[in-house]
């Protein structure tokens, strides 16, 4: 969690924090009010969050800490594991986005 974290940082974006504990409506509308591309997940909580997020267009991607043996992608999204992002990432390396400054006022 703490390398997601820090790579959405780094990009300069927004962490929206979703907890289990919230139900299923109050998820669905956590994303759909945030516009969660992308959404980062632990191996024991995908099967619920790939059942919340069915048939919503605004989920583009599901990042999993482990794969779940024996089971693939859920058909609407993409899953890739944090270990794959983290090799992807080597390989294309970006400079931070550092954040817009505005004046006041």
């Amino acid at each position: 969690w703490a390398v997601a974290q820090h790579g959405i940082y780094h990009q300069n974006l927004t962490v929206v924090p979703i907890y289990d504990t919230f139900g299923e409506e109050a998820v669905k509308y956590i994303i759909e009010h945030a516009e969660l591309s992308v959404v980062v997940v632990s191996k024991a909580n995908l099967s619920a969050l790939a059942h919340t997020v069915e048939g919503m267009d605004v989920v583009k991607m599901i990042v999993l800490f482990d794969f779940p043996e024996g089971k693939d992608a859920p058909p609407f999204t993409r899953l890739l594991s944090v270990p794959e992002i983290m090799s992807h990432g080597e390989k294309v390396m970006h400079d931070a986005s550092a954040p817009e400054v505005r004046p006041e006022g």
